[in-house]
């Protein structure tokens, strides 16, 4: 009696929901999914967080001139609630509580400066020709700055394809 239970009930169950064999269901088409990467913006951007304190903590390490240490804070804009990080180098900080948090180490032309005096631009200008011997001489630094740039990369190459260039 069981059995004939068992048998009726197989007969009974469409043919589109037991596959050919019998066990396995058939496979229904599903809908279009987009997918723009492997990591999300928020991951990569989070992700460009952590290398940048990686990157200058391990910077901090082999810099000898005091002036040139970079400390990271996270900071958040009047006119937003989102955080954001900022790293400065100690030159800039007496220059900051002069001016206001609006100035900006100039990053090899990357960052609209804001106007310097000379002399915090000679320091501006010192202090990333010390970034870029110690990066070549300093394998750890090196691959701490090659990591950074590449999650930078991943990064606005997300942005780029997100915004359909």
């Amino acid at each position: 009696m069981k059995r004939l239970f068992v048998v009726l009930l197989l007969a009974a169950i469409p043919s589109n929901v037991i596959g050919q064999d019998g066990d396995s269901p058939a496979e229904e088409p599903i809908d279009e999914i987009t997918v723009y990467g492997e990591k999300s913006l928020i991951l990569l951007e989070t992700e460009l967080k952590l290398a940048q304190q990686s990157m200058f903590e391990v910077f901090n390490s082999v810099n000898t001139t005091e002036s040139f240490k970079v400390k990271c804070d996270y900071r958040t804009r009047l006119e937003t609630r989102r955080r954001y990080l900022d790293c400065v180098p100690n030159f800039m900080n007496g220059l900051r509580a002069r001016l206001g948090s609006g100035v900006t180490v100039v990053r090899n032309g990357r960052d609209d400066p804001v106007a310097m005096p000379p002399h915090v631009k000679k320091m501006n200008d010192l202090f990333w020709a010390e970034m870029a011997r110690l990066v070549t001489e300093n394998p750890e630094l090196r691959s701490e700055f090659l990591r950074l740039e590449a999650i930078n990369a991943a990064l606005e190459a997300e942005r780029q394809k997100r915004r359909g260039r």
